[in-house]
Formats: C-alpha cells, sequence, structure tokens
C-alpha cells in the first residue's frame, strides 16, 4: 500500500548552523498544551521535507493581542524516528 502525504509549511526558515525550522501558523488563541494532532502536524512537514534537514519545529498561535510572545508559540520535539507519527490510514487512490 502506498500514501501520499501532501501539505503546506507557512514558514521555513534556516536557523545560524544552516538547518531549517518549520513554523506552523494558527489562527485563535493557543492552548494550555498542545494536541497530538498539530504536533503530529509538524512532524509530517519534517519528514515531508526530510526530517534529517530539520532541527525544529514550532506551532505560532496568532490569537488576541493580549498573549505574551512566550504563550504564542509552542515548540514540537522533531524525533528522528516517526514510529509514533498518526498517518491516515485511507489509500491514496
Amino acid at each position: 500500500m502506498h500514501y501520499i502525504l501532501r501539505g503546506y509549511i507557512d514558514r521555513l526558515q534556516a536557523n545560524k548552523s544552516g538547518k531549517q525550522i518549520i513554523i506552523d501558523i494558527k489562527t485563535g488563541k493557543p492552548p494550555s498544551s498542545l494536541d497530538k494532532e498539530k504536533a503530529d502536524q509538524i512532524k509530517s512537514y519534517a519528514l515531508m521535507y526530510g526530517h534529517q534537514e530539520i532541527d525544529a519545529g514550532y506551532v505560532y498561535f496568532l490569537g488576541e493581542k493580549n498573549i505574551t510572545p512566550e504563550k504564542r508559540i509552542i515548540e514540537v520535539p522533531i524525533a528522528v524516528s516517526y514510529t509514533h507519527l498518526t498517518l491516515p490510514t485511507t489509500p491514496y487512490v
């Protein structure tokens, strides 16, 4: 069975070492903790781009004006192993 992953990375930028950082921009207020679906989205982007080239992933929430900057961005650990990544079970036809 073959699967095709498609997605759009909102922002991809290089850090000082030249590796890429994935930033996914969300509207709305940030949650108290990042849910698995949003974290898996970042990990899917890293898998599609080539995880060895990705240094980090972040979800950035636009939210309301009164949210402090440190609460707007949540880091998503980019693991080399994708054994815990939840992928769709429906094959591409």
